[in-house]
């Protein structure tokens, strides 16, 4: 959907009553305004399914291109948009000063 055809379905259809306290409303008011927004929700969302669909085209593996000089190992990466973990600590290594669970 272009960003036009957007703004002119927002255009052409009524918009919810946002000056209307919902504590002040009865009970039947309230429902009615609820109905009413997923009344509009339902038809922008079918007509965003209606709208043609851009034509996809799939790429073969010959189109794909790899660098020369990719490096395509992962074994010494973290966690995506984090650091790297820290090394745990060996089995015999210090421990939690803390812990007195061994010493019971």
């Amino acid at each position: 959907m272009t960003p036009a055809s957007r703004t002119d379905l927002m255009s052409t259809q009524p918009s919810a009553d946002r000056s209307t306290d919902p504590d002040t409303m009865s009970p039947k008011a309230r429902k009615s305004e609820i109905a009413k927004i997923l009344a509009l929700g339902l038809v922008r969302a079918s007509s965003l399914l209606k709208e043609p669909k851009a034509e996809v085209s799939e790429s073969s593996p010959e189109e794909l291109e790899e660098p020369e000089d990719a490096d395509l190992s992962v074994a010494g990466l973290g966690p995506i948009g984090g650091p790297k973990p820290k090394p745990q600590p060996s089995k015999g290594g210090s421990r939690d000063r803390n812990d007195r669970s061994r010493d019971r």
